[in-house]
C-alpha cells in the first residue's frame, strides 16, 4: 500500500483534482498523501546549520572557517533543538537584539545574520523549511566612516612617486584638503 501512495505523491500536481484521489476511495489514504505532500521533514536548526556550515567551511579560507564555526556554536546556544520550520522572524530579530545589548558591533550582528540566512535560505533549497525567516529581518546601519590624513611621511612618498604634470595637482589637493 505504501509504495501505491508514494507513487501518487510523487505523480500529484494538484492535490484537489478529482483525479488525484486514491482509487481505494478511503479518506485516511487522501489525508496521508495530503499531508506527506505539505510537510516538510523535522529538522533541528543546531544539527542543519552543522551539516551547513561543515561545507561553508569547506569553499571558505580558513580564517573564515573559524568564524562560521563560532557562529554556528552561537546558532545552537540561541536556538538550541528548534526546528527549522519553528523559527519565526521573532526569534530572528530577538537574536539580533541580544547580541546588540551584549555589545557587539552592528557589523559583527550583521554577519550573524548575513551566515543565518544563508542557513535559512539552504534549508528552503534543500527542501528542510518552507520558507526563511531571515528574509524579513532587516540589516543594522553601520557606520564605519572615519577621516584619515596623511603623515608628512606618506605626503613626501605621495610626492615624489607623482611625474612632474601630476605634482601640483597633488599639491594643490593636500593643500586644500581635497580627499
Amino acid at each position: 500500500m505504501w509504495d501505491v501512495l508514494e507513487q501518487w505523491r510523487q505523480s500529484l500536481l494538484n492535490i484537489n483534482t478529482p483525479d488525484c484521489r486514491p482509487t481505494c476511495g478511503r479518506a485516511d489514504c487522501y489525508e496521508l498523501v495530503r499531508t506527506t505532500r505539505t510537510e516538510t521533514p523535522r529538522s533541528p536548526i543546531d544539527v542543519f546549520a552543522a551539516e551547513f556550515l561543515e561545507l561553508y567551511r569547506d569553499s571558505r579560507r580558513p580564517g573564515t572557517a573559524r568564524s562560521a564555526e563560532s557562529q554556528g556554536k552561537l546558532y545552537a546556544a540561541h536556538f538550541g533543538q528548534t526546528c527549522l520550520s519553528k523559527i519565526t522572524t521573532k526569534d530572528v530579530e530577538e537574536f539580533k537584539a541580544i547580541h546588540l545589548r551584549a555589545g557587539k558591533a552592528p557589523a559583527t550582528v550583521n554577519r550573524y545574520l548575513q551566515i543565518l540566512s544563508q542557513v535559512f535560505s539552504t534549508a528552503v533549497t534543500w527542501g528542510q523549511a518552507q520558507q526563511s525567516p531571515a528574509e524579513h529581518v532587516i540589516s543594522l546601519k553601520v557606520q564605519n566612516a572615519r577621516t584619515r590624513f596623511l603623515s608628512e611621511e606618506e605626503e613626501l612618498r605621495l610626492l615624489a612617486a607623482c611625474g612632474p604634470s601630476l605634482k601640483p595637482v597633488v599639491q594643490t589637493a593636500l593643500h586644500t584638503g581635497c580627499r
